[in-house]
């Protein structure tokens, strides 16, 4: 079969052919695709689908008031107000926000209802109010709020009404809209008496004799350079120029429009919403339309708002549409597409226009918004339709699961090997510099030129085996990416890419290339490999992507690149060296999350067109160009056990009891183009050591200990920027008993007790004290007196007595003498002993010494006493220091009576808080391991018993001829 050549004048003639058609189509032509971003009426929780206003206030919340009450709506659900809360009535009119940030609501027959916050109040004729009709508010720069009732003018100004003058000349004027120009001068649209302008000298109408078609006016705007631009009743669009009224433009299909409102955006873009045409839009001229095949939910359209993010909010009588400015649009079967899943997407290089194959084998040319089926007739030989390319003479070469063919109109050619086998299962199709073309399918690869096909490499062992896609590096030399990994194709020579050969079994679906050479490897399970300047970097799910499966890959001319996956659409642009990820999803205008393998390309024109599940999108970069806002974010909730918490009184730093430590907070950060990428940040001080990320709208804290808080919150989104970090202080108050007060005093309390405690016991000890002193003096002073007298008494007595007195008589005397002498050394050592001037350590061991050398003196033992100054510093009570005494006084006893010993040491010594006392001699010594002789006495018995009752340790150290000693180890006290 021959092919047909186009010259380049036959080009250049079919392009502008194809031009002039364009021109010539009507504004519905556009309504071959749907263009609103998204919908919302009452099954979504809208309070009523007849929107009446629109208003988008400085929180970033969207107010709807219709014809059954207003709903308040954060970008992901509605509230609700309606009469039951205090709605003057159900009907409204118009919305507006004044400068403390309450929103006015007008009604019809209802008055003005004042929202703030969840309060709501009423302004009616009691209040001033001249009627209860309400068409219209215009904030004012000076505070103030204008308002057009069914009977003229008022203002609103700090909670009061204050009526126009009757003079003014505005008295039964219904006004239905108005504006501000920059002079500060008011221009009035009204039904029945044209345009007013207010504020200049003299008061100025422009009707029917200034060149207004119809004085019944539904609505003004202001234009570009404070154009005023306001839309008679049935009469298209009419611009105020001067002194005299003019028509937009003579479009005739204009100037019949019934425009029921209008508005301009920030792009200048004029939007006309019509009584049963939907919306036309007015561009540079051009006159365009989107109505119920475009998305939108019903015919007749009341009003329009503009979001901080530049989305386009249309009320309709059907519920609310958003228009994303055409950023992303669908085609789909409700457009005339021959089915909503797309095999295959071609750019056709002659006249930009877009090709579709079908699962069924049905291709469907899509160019100016309409369709051309153009194999209709071979679905049943193509089966599904994978691949398309177009050769400069307009025939289709066609790779599907079938085969390989060649469509020129109707004609359907088979292309076949040399052997007359077919290429089964064809993936793409690629054109090469020298006109042929590069087959990748099933099992191989092979190569047309002209109708011969030929393979240039098969896979020994074909068993599910695909080859997907290729890069051509050279007329010989191509990355394959397969069913089994990346491979080279060198020559002929084929063999696994060195750098993926752990990912061997990994399908790699999709390769692309960028204008600067960058290469693009897209997995099915591992994410997409991006090789730059001999560098290569992986990014999954880990790294941002919504999905692993790399389906498709495509890139814009700012070198963004496109990744369709199962989960949407992953848009990777270079920032800062650094890869920034962001997802295109159904919820962005995207026909469905879920993208086709090898269905994502870019058109002529720049946009990129996606195959979904849903139908066709068609993305233009050049609208997503702009400076990309954080959510808008606000706390919307605070609770204590599930009771409420009024912000106002959160926000000024509260204190809570010590049992309302039970605390959630719910938060929302407003971005409607993508409510589902919204992120929070946030942290408790002295409860979360670092910011926590999540997607939850609330957080709780329980148990709460007694302290200074402070919760830090800001809202972001995925890849994007963050908002500014908002902060609220509070506390939470500890326990009664555990405040400074209390604490303070319990402690003097405590303080006071023990004071008192010491007090009466250091009483105490100074009463024992002084009676110890006193009875040591009264034993010195009367009975160691009289023990002396009776000593000396009986010394006196027997020089006395006459010679012949009984013998046994001066014996008898003699004991007496014996006795109170004895009892005079025993109170004189009770008296040392109760007496506290001399209750240390060493005070006793000089006693001991004392008694060592009277004892010694006629003994003839040499007593040697070691006792450190600094047993000064040991003090002992009554009990230690007599047992002490008795029991080394006993054992000096012993030493002089029995030991026969020329020396004797006495020494204390102190190891740590033990004492240790030793009385050593060097005497005769005795065996201390045979029991004591009977009859002996009652001395190391005593001794023994002495030092049980001092918790000490009596040991009793002798051997024959070693000399002996007595050693005593106790608790120093």
């Amino acid at each position: 079969m021959s092919e047909i050549r186009l010259s380049w004048w036959d080009r250049l003639y079919l392009v502008s052919l194809l031009f002039l058609l364009g021109l010539l189509v009507s504004p519905n032509s556009a309504q071959a695709q749907r263009r609103i971003h998204r919908t919302f009426d009452p099954t979504d929780g809208l309070v009523q689908s007849q929107i009446h206003a629109l208003h988008e206030d400085s929180d970033g919340y969207l107010w709807l008031g219709t014809l059954g009450g207003v709903s308040r709506w954060d970008g992901q659900e509605f509230v609700n107000f309606t009469t039951e809360d205090g709605l003057g009535s159900k009907y409204v009119r118009c919305l507006a926000e004044d400068e403390q940030g309450r929103i006015l609501v007008g009604h019809y027959k209802g008055g003005i209802t004042v929202i703030e916050g969840d309060s709501l109040s009423h302004i009616g004729q009691e209040q001033g109010l001249p009627n209860d009709s309400v068409h219209a508010l215009l904030p004012l720069p000076d505070g103030r709020m204008l308002i057009s009732t069914d009977v003229g003018l008022s203002y609103f100004e700090d909670g009061a009404i204050t009526a126009f003058d009757s003079t003014s000349g505005l008295d039964g004027l219904l006004v239905s809209g108005m504006v501000q120009r920059s002079d500060r001068t008011i221009v009035l649209s009204t039904w029945g008496q044209g345009l007013v302008v207010i504020g200049g000298e003299p008061l100025q109408r422009l009707g029917q004799p200034e060149g207004l078609p119809d004085p019944r006016l539904t609505d003004i705007i202001l234009g570009a350079d404070n154009q005023v631009i306001c839309s008679p009743s049935g009469q298209g669009v009419w611009v105020l120029d001067g002194d005299a009224v003019r028509p937009l433009d003579q479009n005739p299909e204009l100037a019949s429009l019934d425009v029921l409102s209008l508005f301009r955006a920030s792009d200048g873009t004029l939007y006309f919403g019509t009584e049963n045409e939907g919306v036309l839009m007015w561009r540079d001229g051009v006159l365009d339309a989107m109505g119920p095949k475009s998305g939108l939910l019903g015919d007749v359209v009341r009003c329009f708002a503009e979001g901080a993010d530049g989305l386009i909010y249309i009320g309709t009588w059907g519920g609310l549409s958003i228009h994303g400015r055409d950023r992303l649009v669908v085609v789909d079967d409700d457009q005339g597409l021959a089915g909503n899943v797309t095999t295959s997407i071609l750019v056709s290089e002659l006249d930009g226009s877009l090709w579709f194959g079908f699962p069924d084998g049905r291709i469907q040319r899509y160019h100016e918004g309409e369709f051309e089926t153009i194999a209709a007739s071979t679905g049943g030989a193509l089966h599904i339709v994978k691949a398309l390319l177009q050769f400069e003479n307009g025939e289709l070469l066609v790779g599907s699961d079938y085969g390989l063919f060649r469509l020129d109109g109707d004609d359907l050619q088979e292309l076949l090997l040399p052997n007359g086998e077919p290429v089964r299962s064809v993936n793409h199709l690629f054109s090469q510099p020298d006109g042929s073309v590069v087959v990748t399918a099933y099992g191989g690869i092979y190569r047309l030129t002209g109708t011969t096909l030929n393979t240039l490499h098969v896979v020994e062992s074909q068993s599910d085996y695909f080859v997907y896609d290729l890069i051509t590096m050279s007329d010989d030399r191509f990355l394959v990416g397969t069913s089994h990994g990346l491979f080279l194709l060198n020559e002929g020579q084929w063999q696994p890419h060195p750098d993926f050969e752990e990912l061997a079994a990994s399908h790699f679906l999709d390769l692309h290339r960028l204008a600067d050479g960058t290469l693009l490897f897209g997995t099915s399970d591992a994410g997409v490999y991006i090789q730059r300047s001999d560098q290569l970097e992986h990014i999954d799910k880990a790294r941002g992507l919504s999905d692993n499966s790399i389906l498709g890959i495509t890139s814009d001319a700012a070198g963004c690149i496109y990744l369709a996956t199962n989960k949407g659409v992953n848009v990777l642009c270079l920032e800062d060296d650094q890869w920034q990820v962001r997802v295109l999803n159904h919820d962005d205008g995207l026909a469905s999350n879920e993208c086709i393998e090898g269905a994502i390309v870019r058109g002529a024109d720049g946009r990129i067109v996606i195959g979904t599940i849903g139908g066709v999108s068609i993305f233009d970069p050049a609208r997503d160009a702009g400076e990309v806002l954080p959510p808008r974010l606000h706390l919307a909730a605070v609770s204590i056990y599930d009771d409420p918490v009024s912000l106002p009184d959160f926000a000024v730093d509260p204190s809570f009891a010590h049992h309302e430590n039970y605390l959630k907070l719910e938060f929302r950060g407003i971005y409607p183009p993508a409510p589902q990428s919204v992120l929070y940040r946030y942290r408790l001080s002295g409860v979360d050591p670092d910011w926590v990320e999540s997607t939850r709208q609330y957080i709780q804290y329980t148990s709460l200990p007694p302290g200074k808080y402070v919760f830090e919150l800001s809202a972001g989104l995925s890849g994007g920027p963050w908002s500014e970090v908002q902060s609220w202080a509070f506390s939470v108050r500890p326990p009664f008993w555990r405040t400074w007060w209390f604490i303070g005093l319990a402690v003097a309390l405590v303080v006071g007790i023990v004071v008192l405690i010491a007090t009466y016991r250091m009483r105490r000890l100074l009463a024992v004290e002084r009676l110890r002193t006193r009875i040591a003096a009264d034993l010195h002073d009367d009975i160691g007196a009289g023990l002396t007298e009776i000593s000396i008494l009986s010394e006196v007595i027997p020089p006395l007595l006459a010679d012949n007195v009984d013998p046994a008589a001066s014996k008898h005397i003699e004991r007496i003498g014996d006795t109170s002498r004895s009892l005079v050394d025993s109170m004189s050592d009770i008296v040392w002993l109760v007496s506290p001037a001399r209750d240390s350590l060493f005070d006793l061991v000089s006693r001991l010494g004392t008694f060592c050398e009277n004892m010694g003196h006629g003994s003839g033992i040499r007593f040697e006493i070691r006792n450190p100054d600094d047993l000064r510093k040991v003090h002992l009570n009554t009990e230690t220091r007599q047992n002490l005494y008795l029991i080394f006084k006993e054992a000096i006893n012993n030493t002089v009576k029995y030991s026969a010993a020329e020396k004797a040491v006495l020494a204390v010594t102190r190891e740590g808080g033990r004492l240790v006392v030793e009385l050593v001699d060097d005497g005769c010594g005795f065996d201390s391991r045979q029991p004591a002789v009977k009859g002996s006495g009652n001395g190391l018995k005593n001794m023994r018993a002495r030092a049980q009752k001092i918790a000490g340790e009596l040991a009793i150290i002798s051997e024959p001829g070693q000399g002996t000693t007595v050693r005593l180890v106790c608790r120093a006290r």
